[in-house]
């Protein structure tokens, strides 16, 4: 990635830095992840935040997947989404964190990642496959999933 364009860049004489950064799938799908794996608040807020950029979601989605797997965990969207309202969050936290001005509601959050994220339970038959493989038994779908990934624009 690298800075906006600005007009100062021009009054220098120069172009903005790369700066080397995770793509934006690759971040959500970590997210998504590790919202799945633990109950940190945090997760679930910047999943909130994120909710309404504009992401390719069936990339997200695979990308979820992958990461799972490659942490020997089963992956359940439709529970990972019900569980939601009974995690145990610590919402002292992010009222900790979060700029004033920026709180919200536990149940806004909580509804709007259950709504934003709902896309998680649309998977493919790979997808279906490797999610449900803790074992790590399906290395050919995964090697498919991945490079499928490579082949695909990240830009959507």
């Amino acid at each position: 990635a690298s800075l906006l364009q600005e007009r100062y860049f021009d009054w220098l004489g120069v172009k903005p830095p790369q700066i080397p950064a995770l793509d934006l799938h690759e971040i959500i799908g970590e997210k998504i992840r590790a919202a799945a794996q633990r109950s940190r608040v945090r997760d679930l807020y910047d999943l909130f935040r994120f909710a309404n950029k504009q992401f390719n979601r069936d990339i997200v989605r695979t990308i979820t997947v992958i990461k799972c797997w490659e942490t020997n965990f089963s992956f359940d969207p439709v529970d990972f989404l019900n569980s939601l309202p009974s995690g145990q969050y610590d919402w002292a936290d992010l009222r900790r964190l979060v700029r004033k001005g920026w709180e919200m509601k536990a149940e806004t959050i909580i509804h709007r990642v259950q709504d934003g994220y709902h896309f998680l339970v649309n998977m493919t038959e790979a997808e279906t496959i490797l999610a449900s493989d803790q074992y790590q038994r399906q290395k050919i779908v995964y090697r498919e999933l991945v490079d499928h990934l490579h082949k695909s624009p990240h830009n959507g």
